[in-house]
This record gives C-alpha cells, structure tokens and sequence, in this order.
C-alpha cells in the first residue's frame, strides 16, 4: 500500500518550511542586533519577503502533496481490498473442493501468490493433538532447500520465517518482521530488504498449522492486511479441520466396516440371533436370527417390518410402547414372550434390546434374539412340580410349616393357614415363636436356639398353643426335623403341626434322612399316591401301611389290583374321566381282608407328564359311627316316643312319626312352626318363661306339660328338652323328647289318691293308739315305773317310726308324681348348711354318740344364694349328715367342707365309718333299703348302726333332682368310709 521513494519530495519541502519560517520570525531580530543600514535594512526586509513567499509556497505544495497523497491511499486501499476480497473468495472456494489438507494447502499458497500481493509463502501443518511439531506441507517462491521440510516449535533456526512461526503457535497470535535486511537470501536475485509474517491456524482454539507470508514493501502487513490474513487463516485452518474431520470419519467408517466384516462372521455364527433395527424396521440380522423365524437371507432383508414375528397387532402395538418405556428410561428391554416363524409356529423368544444412544433411540438398536422353548418348558415343568407338591401338601390335614435359621416361616400349608385363621402372605415371614402362645415363648427360643444354634438333637414331639387371629388359641402337637441344604448343612427346620385340642393322641411320623418331599407325604396320616392311567408313580409309607405292602410293591402296579372287585368299575370311570368327587371303594389288604376307604384325586403334572394324585382316607371306623347314627335315626324314627328338633329360635326342624300318631299332625304341617301348635292353654305363661329361661340358659329342662291333639283331644306328655351346643358355646338346636303319659298319669293320680287316703286312714288309728299310751303312762305312775317306762319308750319310738313311716312314704309319693313343687326362694347355703351342723351335733350328743364333726366351709362364700325349699333343702342335708354319724364309730371323724364352682355349690360330707362295698353302693338309692337288719339294731337317726326305714338317701335324692341338683355317693369299701357329695345349681 506505500510506495519506496515517495518521501523524499516531503522531506525536502519541510527543510524549506522550517528554514524560510525561522528567517521570517527572526530576521527583525538580527536586523536589530546588527545595527544595519536603511540600505541594508532594504535588503534584508527583501529577503525577508522573499522567504514569506517560499513559505507560503511550502505550505501550500506541502497541503496539496498530503491531500494528493490521501486521495491516492484511498484508491490504493480501495484496490487493496478488491484483491483481497477477491484472494478471500478463492481461498473459500478452494476450502469447499479440496479433497484432502494437502492439495487444500497446496492450492492456497498458489492462490496467496498468484493475487499479486506477496512473492513468497509457504503453509505448514501441525498433528492433530500436537501442536509441537510443524510440517510445511506446501511453499512457493523459495529455493531449493531454503526451507526445512519439518521442525518443532522448539528448534534453533535462522531463517525468520520459521522463528516467526515458532513464535506464531506458542503465542497463538500473528508474529511480525518488517523491513529486515539481513534474512538469509531466498534467491540469488532476490532483494536484501524482507517483510515476514506468520498468522497460526486455529480452530476451535486447536492450532492446526501456521501460514508465513514474505513481502518486498516496507512497512508491509498493516492492520487492514493483518484482518484479511487473520480471516483468510481462519477459513483456511477450518477447511483443514474440516478435511480432518471427514478424513477421521472416512477413516472410522473403514475400520468400522472392517470390523463390521471381521464380526460379522462370528456373530452369523453365533448361537443367538442378532439383529440391527431402526423404527422397528429391520436392517441387518445374522444368520441365526433369519434361522429362528425361518427365513432366508434373501427374505429376511432391510426394511423387513418386525411385526410380522409378533403373535398379533395388538401384541405388536403394545411391545412397541413397553420398549420406548424403557428406553426412555435410560434401560435396556429385557423380554420372554411369544413370537411367530414364517410358518406360522410360535416360540418362547429371550427379547432383549439396547438403544445404539439413549438420548435418540431413533438411531436404532441392537437386539438378541435366542429361542428359550425348551428351557421355558422345563421352568414350567418346574413350576408344575413346584405346585404338585404344594397340592400334595395341601391336601394334608396337618400343618407343614418351613422356617429359616432365624425363625422366620418361609413356608405353610393351607392346613396351617386355615388353623391361623390368617392370611398366607401374613403367616409367610413372620417369626414361629410369634404364632406360639406367652406361655411357651421362652420354651420355643429356648428349642429352637438349641436346634439351629447348638444343632443339639431334636425333641421328637414338643406340646406348644398356637396363637389364632381374633380365635381362642389352640392346643397343638409339634414334630421336627432338620431341612439340610445340598452340602448337608442345617439351613432350616420343617414342623408338622397337629391340632390335639380335642384330640389328644397323636400318631408320630417318620421324618428321617428323607428327600422333603417323601418326609412331608410320609407324615400325612392320609395315603397318598400319584398314577399315570393307573399305573402307580409314588406311593407314601401310610397308604403302604394301610394296605400291608411295602412301597417298593406298589410302584409300577395297576391300582386295579389293589381294589376290591365291586370297586374296580367306580375306579376306572374316575381315571377315565379325570373326576375330582370324592367317592368310596374297598381296598384289598396284603394276605387277605379288605378296608372301607374314601378317594378324593386332582389332576397334576407329574416329572413333566399329566398325572393323577389321589388321598386315600381309611373309613372304616367311621363308617361304623355312620351305620351307629344311622341305627340311631332308624330307632328314632321308630320310636314309641315323640321327639322333636327344633331351631335355636324355636321353629320345627324334624318331628318323627310317633309325634304324627300322637298329635295328628303330619310332618309336613308341623315343618317350619312352633310347638305352640300343640298348646292346650292349660299352663300360664310363667309355667313357659321358666321353662325357656332355663333352656335359654344351656340347662336341660324336665317335666311334664298338657299338650292338644289337631282333634281337640287334651294329653299329656313326660318332656325333656336339651339344648344342642355348636362349636362356639351358643345354643344351634334343640332336641325334646316326650312320652305320652296320659294313661300313666291317671293310673298315678289313682295312686296318689288311694295313699293320700291310706296314709290318712293310718293317722286315725294312729292317733288313738297315741292318746292310749299317754293315758297308759298317766295309770301306770306309781306301779314298777322301770320296767313299765322301758315298754313304753319302746312303744313311743315305734309310734315315732309309724308315723315317719307315713310322712315319708307321703312325701314320696308326692315327689314322684310331681305333686309336690318346691318353693322357688333364696337361701343361703353357707346359713343352711351350718344350722344342719349345729342341729346335728345336738342331737348327737342328745344320744349320747361321740363322733366329732369337723366343718370347714369357709371356701363356701357366706352370700353363696341358690334358689329352692329352704325346709327341703334342709331335710336332705339332715338325712346325710344323720347317715354319717349313725355309719361311724365313737371316737372317729366326720369331715363336711363347701366349695363354689363356676355354675355349682359343692357340700362334701365324708365319714370314717364301716363303709359301702360296691355290690351294696349300687342298691343304696332304693327305697326302704339298709345297711343293717332293723330288727337287730336300734332304729334311732343318729344311734350307731341305727337301722332307720331306709328312705334316707331316696328322699334326699328326690329332693335334690327337685331342685335341680345332684347327689352322689362313693366308698373305696367296707371300714373304708363313705363320701356323699351334694352338688346345688346356682343359676336355678
């Protein structure tokens, strides 16, 4: 842009202007100093405008040279930027064809210099990731071996250009020489005096190389020049990467598509399908993959759709959104589902996919494909075994319980669930000792810390209470043994649980060195064993027991052998078609006899094949208990007396036909009412508010009751009603039994009339023969008043048993026959039984008897209160207490004690007397029986071996059954004592 010689005409007019202006300002002033004539003064003013006029002169050639000047810089830039835009257009034009860095460098050095502006230029590159090392790839203008081919930022040079250069990539910034004279010469023609210029190519802050420009104008590369080589570095530097980049690309397509065809090769060996899909759309497969939906490799090509090798659309449709789920979710697909071949066969296919980037999954995926039929059969044969045995434990009535080494139930069969009462996924994972009850908690840690912990031996059987939801808890046996893992290792116990609340007994069970299995059928009190079409797979050591056969001679048999001939028919139509009703069949015994059993079968799969799994139940006994009830009900049917079933509400549920010949009612009229329909109106409604009290009570009712026939006609019937308990204590049914009396009742009336006559007759002789021997007394006084008294206290005592005689033979008479109700008031036992005590020791001593009465009743609460005849209840006391003292010897002891039990007052009364023998203790209820001759003994109440008239016990008795007690007796033997117990109901 500025020319060699243009400022020397400048220099030249500015010595003039400095001169002529210094003689213009100071020529007055040396005027002055040299005192000059006018004529001198004359000259020197002369010169002086002279020296105005060259000034002026100066100026104005000086102003006009610079404008000049200016105007010509202008068009010179204007020029400048033309060449340039237009050097910038061929290097971008060059940067978009080249085909790689060289011929890019190579073809813009040539256009630097063919644009006129600079003789010489060279390119050189750096690596890519080094930018230590330098490589002039391309250089024009220079001689040969001016230039080294390669050096490093770091080597020690001379020529300027390349220490430019060095300096240009480690200051990333353009580096300058201007005007120097001394670079070495490029050519033997060359001029002395050199501008030099390196501009570093950078890319993304990557120096890609450095371009060094040599100009013969001084002052060269300006800031205008500077901003176009700046620009032209920076387009040239991305056009390397650029070229790089594809080169790079180019380079990984070629290795990539090599690898793809080393791999290629191993994965169309593989022994999975491989496949590559983009949008669901096949682009590659190997060969397997084509293999496993039967196709081809010309079938099977790009573009194939996938959802031909779905089951249906819809399964298409939904797979599709499950693998965008996932794939979105930054997740491979992992599947087994159903595919379809070109055949249309289907097969369990292993799907699993990964996205070649998550972040687009549109890019595609890799896929594995692998046929997993077989292996999921075999998982499903597996599973099938796993739920055959949990059908063949199930189906045991006891519970199988599998716990860990911690205690924590990892198993429980549908037996144990049921007898919780809880969930299965609520008993799975909790702890054993939490289902037992408080009471054995300690016991339960203690057995199993031994067991798993110590590995002492087993208890074979352990009592625990099992704690039940929202239940009463139940009594249960426990057997145990070790679960051992396949190295022999205890790694847990299996407990059989046996519910013995009600029963008991317990049947122990082998569980012995027995794969799990065989230990849990072998402990089910059931015969178990599975069959194919009848031939027997598996049989457990119970059925084998119950058939007298060892296990190893039934294996392989025909179940037809070992049924009884009239059996075998039923059996073959359950095997054929594969009925699970339970049904019943005789079994044959080994060496004869046969069994009643009950068969309940399930289908199942056996090691991979259908089967068939029976439980077979041993009958026999309840068959019997069967045939028992059904004796029971035949009798019941025919029976002479009425019985009657009803609800807990009352409503009819069964009448037999003796009911219907009785009342004249049908079954079918009397199904579904009350027994009202028999009322005859003769009791009043206290007479039946009594009655269900007591039965509402869970108390057995007793009487007689005056019914209506359907005919109008009145009978009456000897009625007990009981009430019938469910398992939960309430009242379910009740059952009456009633016996038509009303023949007997007349007969009995007659009776009690014909004694209440009798007994009325005997007291007026017997009053007259009283009165006679108070007069006799009266005559006798004063005559020989020994022998007199002693006949007539024989003859007193015998009017004194006459007349029990006759009281009691009444009293009876009217407790048999109903006649006489007892009062219903409060007593209090405690007051009643200590005034017979009181009474009785008075009277004993009165006879002179010396036996000691030992009352102890303090466990007989004071408010102790029942409900009943306070002079009835008295008597019966009396007549025990009397017995006892009459029984014992002087000297020895009577011991009477109370107690109170739940719904009882309990009066203990027990001698040292001569005791009962068993033959005699059966007969001492009878009327007028005695344990001595009453012709041999004296026949006072408390006498010892006082005979008595023998109704003691029998009105007793009575008297306790009349107030809804009980009285029994006991005696180990004769000389032994006696116990009398009197049992008095609290809620009568």
């Amino acid at each position: 842009m500025s020319d060699k010689n243009s400022s020397g005409p400048k220099q030249i007019a500015l010595v003039y202007l400095v001169v002529g202006s210094a003689w213009i300002v100071l020529s007055d002033r040396i005027m002055d100093i040299l005192s000059l004539s006018q004529p001198q003064i004359s000259f020197y003013q002369s010169v002086k405008g002279v020296g105005f006029m060259a000034v002026t002169s100066v100026i104005i050639y000086y102003m006009t040279t610079i404008w000049f000047g200016r105007i010509m810089a202008l068009k010179c830039e204007a020029e400048f930027s033309g060449r340039f835009a237009s050097l910038l257009g061929s290097i971008n034009a060059i940067v978009a064809r080249a085909p790689g860095e060289k011929e890019l460098v190579s073809q813009c050095v040539t256009a630097i210099l063919d644009s006129g502006e600079f003789p010489k230029a060279w390119i050189g590159l750096c690596p890519e990731n080094d930018e230590s090392k330098i490589t002039i790839v391309a250089r024009k203008g220079f001689t040969e071996g001016y230039l080294p081919d390669f050096f490093t930022i770091e080597s020690a040079v001379e020529e300027a250009g390349v220490a430019l250069s060095q300096a240009a990539v480690k200051t990333r910034a353009p580096a300058f020489s201007r005007d120097n004279d001394s670079l070495p010469p490029m050519d033997p023609n060359g001029p002395d005096n050199l501008s030099v210029v390196a501009v570093p190519l950078q890319n993304d802050g990557q120096v890609m190389g450095v371009l060094v420009i040599y100009c013969y104008r001084k002052e060269a590369f300006g800031r205008a020049e500077m901003e176009f080589l700046e620009e032209l570095s920076s387009n040239l530097a991305y056009g390397v990467a650029a070229i790089r980049a594809r080169e790079a690309k180019k380079r990984a397509v070629e290795e990539l598509a090599t690898a793809l065809a080393q791999k290629r090769t191993v994965l169309d060996n593989a022994v999975v399908g491989v496949s590559f899909i983009v949008d669901r759309k096949l682009i590659w497969a190997n060969q397997k993959c084509k293999e496993l939906f039967g196709y081809s490799g010309e079938e099977m090509v790009d573009g194939f759709s996938t959802s031909l090798s779905y089951t249906s659309e819809e399964d298409f449709q939904k797979t599709g959104e499950a693998i965008s789920r996932s794939f979105a979710q930054g997740k491979p697909y992992l599947v087994e589902t159903p595919m379809r071949r070109r055949d249309g066969s289907f097969f369990t296919c292993r799907l699993f996919g990964k996205p070649v980037d998550y972040a687009d999954p549109s890019k595609g995926a890799i896929w594995v494909l692998e046929d997993v039929t077989d292996r999921k059969k075999a998982q499903d044969e597996l599973l099938e075994n796993k739920e055959k045995y949990r059908t063949l434990i199930d189906m045991i009535p006891h519970g199988i319980v599998e716990s860990g080494l911690d205690g924590s139930i990892t198993f429980a069969n549908k037996a144990f669930v049921d007898l919780l009462g809880a969930p299965r996924e609520k008993v799975v994972g909790s702890k054993v000792w939490d289902i037992y009850g408080d009471k054995t908690e300690r016991n339960a840690n203690r057995v199993f810390h031994e067991m798993l912990i110590l590995q002492r031996p087993l208890p074979s059987r352990y009592d625990i209470k099992i704690n039940r939801q929202d239940r009463p808890p139940k009594n249960a046996q426990v057997d145990w043994c070790y679960r051992k893992d396949k190295d022999g290792q205890v790694a847990g116990i299996i407990s059989v649980i046996t519910d013995v609340t009600e029963r008991k007994a317990a049947e122990t069970m082998a569980w012995e060195n027995e794969e799990r299995f065989r230990q849990l059928s072998g402990a089910s009190f059931e015969g178990i064993l599975v069959h194919d079409n009848g031939t027997i797979l598996m049989a457990n050591e119970t059925l084998a027991l119950m058939a007298g056969y060892r296990i190893e001679e039934t294996i392989g048999k025909n179940v037809l052998d070992f049924v009884a001939p009239e059996s075998r028919a039923a059996v073959s139509a359950q095997i054929r078609e594969r009925l699970d009703t339970p049904y019943e069949i005789t079994i044959l015994r080994k060496g004869g006899g046969t069994f009643l059993a009950e068969v309940t079968s399930r289908n199942v799969m056996w090691e991979g094949k259908p089967a068939r799994v029976a439980a077979i139940r041993d009958i026999s006994e309840r068959k019997k208990g069967d045939e028992e009830r059904a004796r029971l009900a035949k009798g019941i049917e025919q029976s002479a007396e009425m019985v009657v079933i009803t609800d807990e509400t009352g409503v009819i549920l069964y009448v037999n036909p003796a009911f219907e010949r009785v009342t004249g009612f049908s079954k079918d009229e009397a199904m579904g009412k009350k027994p009202s329909i028999v009322k005859s109106g003769l009791h009043d409604n206290s007479f039946y508010h009594n009655m269900w009290a007591r039965l509402a009570s869970a108390n057995v009712w007793s009487g007689r009751i005056v019914n209506r026939r359907k005919n109008g006609d009145l009978f009456e019937v000897d009625s007990t009603i009981s009430p019938t308990l469910g398992a939960d204590g309430n009242v379910i049914n009740y059952v009456a039994v009633q016996r038509d009396i009303t023949r007997e009742a007349m007969l009995t009336r007659a009776r009690e009339y014909f004694t209440s006559i009798t007994s009325h007759e005997m007291r007026t002789p017997l009053a007259k023969l009283e009165l006679a021997r108070i007069l006799l007394r009266k005559a006798a006084e004063g005559e020989e008043e020994g022998k007199f008294a002693q006949t007539m206290d024989v003859l007193e005592e015998s009017f004194h048993n006459f007349h029990r005689i006759v009281s009691m033979t009444e009293l009876i008479s009217k407790l048999i026959v109903g006649g006489l109700e007892p009062a219903r008031n409060p007593v209090y036992l405690y007051s009643a039984a200590q005034s017979c005590v009181e009474s009785a020791e008075d009277m004993s001593r009165m006879e002179k008897r010396n036996v000691i009465i030992k009352a102890s009743l303090e466990n007989l609460p004071a408010e102790t209160m029942i409900y009943g005849d306070m002079e009835m209840m008295r008597m019966a006391i009396m007549e025990i207490i009397s017995n006892a003292i009459k029984y014992t010897p002087d000297g020895k002891n009577i011991y009477i004690t109370g107690r109170v039990l739940p719904r009882l007052a309990i009066l203990d009364i027990k001698d040292e007397g001569l005791g009962i023998s068993r033959e005699r203790l059966e007969h001492v209820f009878e009327p007028y029986f005695a344990l001595e001759d009453p012709l041999r003994h004296s026949t006072g109440m408390y006498k010892y071996k006082g005979g008595g008239i023998g109704l003691g016990l029998t009105v007793a008795r009575m008297i306790m059954e009349r107030l809804g007690g009980r009285l029994s007796i006991s005696s180990s033997g004769e000389h032994r004592g006696t116990q009398v117990t009197l049992m008095f109901p609290l809620n009568a």
